[in-house]
């Protein structure tokens, strides 16, 4: 059920989210989300204040929801889903039905949502422009975002391309 709303006045934030996604944000009220039938996925949080965003983060976490994952997917962006709805366990439903094992599987990621996922496979590629804790469980270390790391990484490791 898509929930409506007036349109939030836009703002650094919520334009930079609007010229990725092609999506115009809209406002939510207490109301919205109490009469929300249907499920949802995600809501996401977008501060480039990273002051506020930790004490906003911190503040979500102190109330201990238990099936609520909280985490950051950038250091600017909050992520709040269920806690069931990872990345991981997409590659485990993969990994299942397609019958493979962990080490012929490949991740890739750059954010602290991306942790599970890339500890559930065996290979964990993380592009250049991740935060050192993400960059502790890589296995390779490619290029930045910016200068196409994941393309680079399956050259690199999959099609073993002199670059």
């Amino acid at each position: 059920m898509p929930i409506t709303g007036t349109p939030l006045s836009k703002d650094e934030g919520t334009a930079y989210e609007t010229s990725i996604t092609h999506l115009e944000p809209t406002l939510v009220t207490e109301a919205d989300l109490k009469s929300l039938t249907g499920p949802f996925y995600k809501f996401m949080l977008i501060c480039f204040d990273l002051e506020v965003l930790g004490k906003l983060k911190a503040a979500l976490l102190a109330l201990g929801l238990a099936n609520v994952s909280i985490v950051n997917s950038n250091p600017t962006y909050i992520e709040i889903t269920h806690k069931d709805a990872t990345k991981a366990n997409a590659i485990a439903h993969v990994q299942a039905a397609e019958k493979i094992t962990k080490d012929q599987l490949m991740a890739f990621g750059d954010g602290e949502n991306d942790l599970p996922m890339l500890t559930a496979v065996g290979t964990a590629v993380v592009v250049a422009n991740a935060s050192a804790k993400i960059k502790q469980v890589a296995d390779f270390i490619s290029k930045s975002n910016d200068e196409d790391g994941v393309a680079y990484a399956i050259k690199k490791l999959i099609l073993d391309a002199e670059l």
